[in-house]
């Protein structure tokens, strides 16, 4: 992460993806899987460029590793697919992520975010 957020700070974004890329295999830990995958995907970073494709990588394998019943994590999974235009999926998931999240405030985030996708997803039909 950290060679990642140095790397990207330099502007240097084919080497940032490639580390973090490589940190998406190696890791095996959910909450920094979701954590690399989230930075690029947040719609409040301040990244120049998003590899939407690494992001999916860890965010997938985040989700892999907590047998899909973490709120966060599908938020993040969803984030991902809405990016690269699979409009229907990203709603699929953000669903299944109010479902499973039990934090309150957690909660009317991802619910949020889901009313968002569905207002969107509406204005484009």
């Amino acid at each position: 992460m950290t060679k990642f957020n140095l790397l990207a700070r330099d502007g240097r974004w084919d080497d940032a993806y490639q580390e973090a890329d490589k940190a998406a295999d190696a890791l095996e830990d959910a909450q920094m899987l979701n954590q690399l995958a989230w930075i690029i995907v947040d719609p409040d970073s301040t990244l120049e460029q998003k590899n939407v494709d690494v992001a999916m990588k860890a965010a997938l394998k985040a989700n892999k590793l907590t047998e899909e019943k973490d709120g966060p994590i599908l938020d993040t999974v969803a984030r991902c697919h809405w990016l690269k235009g699979d409009k229907a999926k990203a709603i699929e998931l953000q669903k299944k992520a109010v479902e499973v999240t039990e934090d309150p405030m957690m909660k009317q985030q991802i619910e949020e975010t889901l009313k968002e996708y569905q207002a969107e997803q509406n204005r484009q039909q």
